[in-house]
């Protein structure tokens, strides 16, 4: 057990590792001496399979493939004159049945041409579904029991897609297809008619039937004493061999078999076991084919005379490992002996042997342990600080702005960290506040894109020895610290101008830009921040301006001057009164005080409160509803930092849309007061009616309601009650038979002579008159004309 202990230690992981190399050196060394002198004689045998295969690869392509493509010529590329088999292709059966005839005679006469090579050759045409074959004549297809061999014709319908040419491998093909006996083995070779199309499109295929007595007869008079060969198509059918009948059965599960016929695979020979035999494979392509001929031989017999040699290297090898074995140990010695102290105190570090850790363990494995546990931690913690390097540098943007970094030591740490540097002297807190109305407008994704490119932008401003650090202070505003030695006013007049622009051009946006005093120290930029910030309140009030710096607008927020006390209520009184000039006046007065320069921005803002508030307060007494106190929405919501000329701009509108209100809110009410009585009065006619009644019955007084009828009907109230009772007078003089003391009476009148004054007032005529010159038939005179 001891033993097996040390052999965990690093001397002798040593010692083994020499003793290993030395070993695997020597073992080498006399196999590539042993392959040297072997390789030799397998390159020798190699060229001999070789040639033999070429020459037998030429003879299959003298013998056999040029006459297979001669004879695919002599049926398929001659016109019907000299191919007459090519005739029923493009022809239809009936009336060519002497075609087909001299089409059998035809093939007859190709197949006999190459007996040795050719059995027979068939036909299949397509569109009359019939074969036509050199031995058996036409057989249809669409009849049931067909009495020839057709499989080649089925090989052909399931690969429809396949490629122009097909070979069949060699098979047993009975005379008849009936009976079993007078076989045939044929290799058949199958191509489209026309051959320049895929089988899917053909109009036929020619079917040239070849003895597999002529394959086998080249193969055996070539082959080598001891091999055996076998000819692979190109999609891998074996189309014949001369393997022995108890491997001929399985020759496609033959380590070489997919060696020789994979896609990239290249001529030329290897060693490989077949069974438990050592066998020499040699491949060659058949020239203008993509067959492969293949040859196995047996090379055992060839290694017999290397024996004696691998003996002598062996003991060689052995010698030299006893050598080396000492040899090792002096190295090892050497390289240890530092290592030694390493070891030890990274055994005292996990505290080997207390805390669960074995004595014997591994000392490769405890150096490995320590290293990959500090490699873990250090990459972990690399990713956690890149990943957070924009958080974190957000984070110490606004610590340092807000007074939150404690010690020099952690703002060095922290810029260490992220790895910022700021070389400059003096630093310099700015804030940027976008466009509220356009960025209120935006999707979240494109405003935050928008502050994203910004950010980037004034990080990348490094002009005039000037350095930027920017982050996100809240939904519409920015923050930055610059950084920079001397020229800190006019660095920041390029810093603003060009950030204006740049925001100008790519987002049709304005922003405004505000800067407090320098500081010596990062840690000190808590002044320079609320600098900036209270510079940027003036900007609502002055929103022609852009650049705020604090030098120029800090002594306004030390001033205690306030404005008039008396102009609220002035706003208010004026407002009430509904006077609009002089309302405007106050609003005016208002903006020109707070853009004086003489208040403070709080004190601005605290005014523009109470004018508002008056205004609210004079919406919550007026009788408005729905859209006409649209207003006091906005007047919730429209507070700093809105700019104080567009406060002013809603207000004034407001006021005037609820001015408007109420005037047309009054019109209404006086004109539905009016139709009142107007519906009192042609109730009435007939009946005594005052002015007291009628203002009684519309509930306003009788004076009121005298202005009212004079504004809306151009007439006094008795003389629109006396309109009314003539022209309820004349209906009747034109429509009934009444005498003038009954329409007087009807009419509402008190007296006929009363009536009669009055009629002629008004038409200029007597009611008698009126009636008569009205009906009579040689003078009608229009109404209107009577009236004038």
């Amino acid at each position: 057990m001891r033993w097996f202990s040390r052999l965990n230690t690093v001397f002798y992981k040593l010692v083994m590792s020499y003793v290993a190399l030395i070993f695997i050196t020597i073992l080498f060394v006399g196999l590539a001496s042993y392959h040297y002198f072997s390789n030799i004689y397998n390159e020798e045998l190699k060229k001999m399979e070789s040639k033999i295969l070429n020459h037998t690869s030429q003879n299959l392509l003298n013998e056999i493939v040029d006459i297979v493509e001669r004879s695919y010529i002599l049926v398929a590329m001659g016109d019907s004159q000299i191919s007459p088999a090519a005739y029923l292709f493009d022809q239809p059966l009936n009336g060519n049945h002497e075609k087909i005839h001299i089409s059998q005679q035809y093939l007859k006469k190709i197949a006999a041409s190459y007996p040795e090579v050719l059995d027979s050759i068939s036909i299949y045409y397509r569109s009359n579904d019939i074969v036509v074959s050199s031995l058996s004549g036409v057989t249809y297809l669409d009849e049931e029991n067909a009495s020839i061999d057709l499989e080649w014709l089925e090989r052909v319908h399931n690969r429809e897609d396949a490629d122009a040419t097909i070979w069949v491998e060699a098979r047993s093909v009975p005379r008849n297809i009936h009976s079993n006996s007078h076989t045939a083995k044929l290799v058949t070779f199958i191509r489209p008619y026309p051959y320049t199309i895929r089988t899917g499109e053909a109009k036929g295929y020619i079917a040239l039937h070849i003895k597999e007595s002529m394959l086998q007869k080249l193969i055996h008079s070539e082959k080598s004493s001891e091999g055996n060969m076998l000819l692979i198509g190109k999609d891998g059918t074996i189309l014949t061999h001369n393997f022995p009948e108890d491997v001929s059965s399985s020759l496609t599960a033959l380590p070489f078999y997919r060696q020789v016929t994979a896609p990239d695979s290249r001529d030329g020979s290897f060693i490989t076991s077949v069974g438990n035999t050592e066998t020499m494979v040699t491949s060659v392509t058949v020239p203008n084919t993509e067959w492969k001929l293949v040859s196995a031989t047996p090379v055992s017999e060839f290694y017999k005379k290397t024996v004696p040699l691998r003996h002598t290297l062996l003991t060689i090898c052995i010698a030299a490992i006893a050598i080396g074995i000492v040899i090792s140990n002096i190295f090892t010695m050497r390289i240890y002996n530092p290592l030694r102290p390493i070891i030890n105190k990274a055994k005292s570090a996990f505290d080997q042997g207390k805390a669960g850790h074995q004595l014997d363990e591994n000392e490769f494995s405890l150096l490995d342990r320590v290293i990959n546990n500090l490699s873990v931690k250090i990459y972990d913690l690399e990713n956690t600080i890149d990943s957070n390097a924009p958080l974190i540098k957000h984070h110490f943007v606004l610590g340092l702005l807000h007074g939150k970094i404690p010690s020099k030591s952690e703002l060095e740490g922290t810029m260490r960290l992220i790895g910022l540097q700021l070389p400059y002297l003096k630093h310099t807190a700015v804030l940027i506040r976008l466009d509220g109305a356009t960025m209120s407008q935006l999707t979240l994704e494109n405003r935050q894109f928008i502050k994203f490119n910004l950010i980037k932008e004034l990080e990348q401003w490094d002009k005039d020895n000037t350095r930027l650090l920017a982050a996100e202070l809240s939904e519409y505003e920015l923050c930055a610290i610059v950084n920079a030695n001397d020229d800190v006013t006019k660095k920041l007049e390029r810093l603003h101008k060009d950030a204006k622009e740049y925001v100008h051009d790519n987002f049709m946006m304005k922003l405004t830009f505000s800067a407090g005093r320098p500081a010596s120290s990062l840690l000190e930029l808590e002044p320079s921040c609320r600098e900036a910030a209270a510079a940027l309140k003036y900007a609502p009030i002055h929103p022609e301006q852009s650049l705020f710096f604090a030098e120029v607008w800090m002594p306004m927020e030390e001033r205690d001057e306030e404005m008039p006390a008396e102009l609220t209520a002035r706003f208010s009184s004026e407002l009430r009164s509904g006077r609009l000039s002089q309302v405007k006046a106050v609003v005016e007065e208002f903006t020109h005080l707070a853009q004086s320069g003489a208040y403070s921005a709080d004190h601005c803002w605290a005014m523009w409160t109470g004018l508002t508030d008056a205004y609210r307060s004079y919406l919550e007494d007026l009788p408005l509803k729905g859209s006409e106190s649209q207003y006091d929405e906005w007047l919730k919501t429209s507070v700093y930092p809105v700019d104080i000329i567009s406060c002013k701009s809603m207000l004034i509108q407001a006021i005037e849309d609820t001015y408007q209100n109420i005037e047309a809110l009054s019109n209404q009410k006086n004109r539905n007061m009016v139709t009142s009585a107007k519906q009192y009065i042609s109730d009435n006619l007939q009946q005594s009616i005052s002015l007291e009644s009628a203002a009684e019955h519309v509930r306003i007084s009788g004076k009121y309601l005298s202005r009212l009828f004079k504004e809306e009907t151009g007439l006094n109230f008795s003389e629109y009650v006396n309109r009314k009772r003539l022209e309820l007078a004349e209906r009747y003089i034109l429509t009934s038979d009444m005498t003038i003391e009954q329409i007087s009476a009807h009419a509402g009148f008190n007296s006929s002579a009363y009536f009669i004054k009055k009629f002629k007032e008004t038409y200029s005529v007597t009611p008698r008159m009126y009636k008569q010159y009205y009906l009579s038939e040689e003078k009608r005179t229009p109404k209107k004309e009577l009236a004038h």
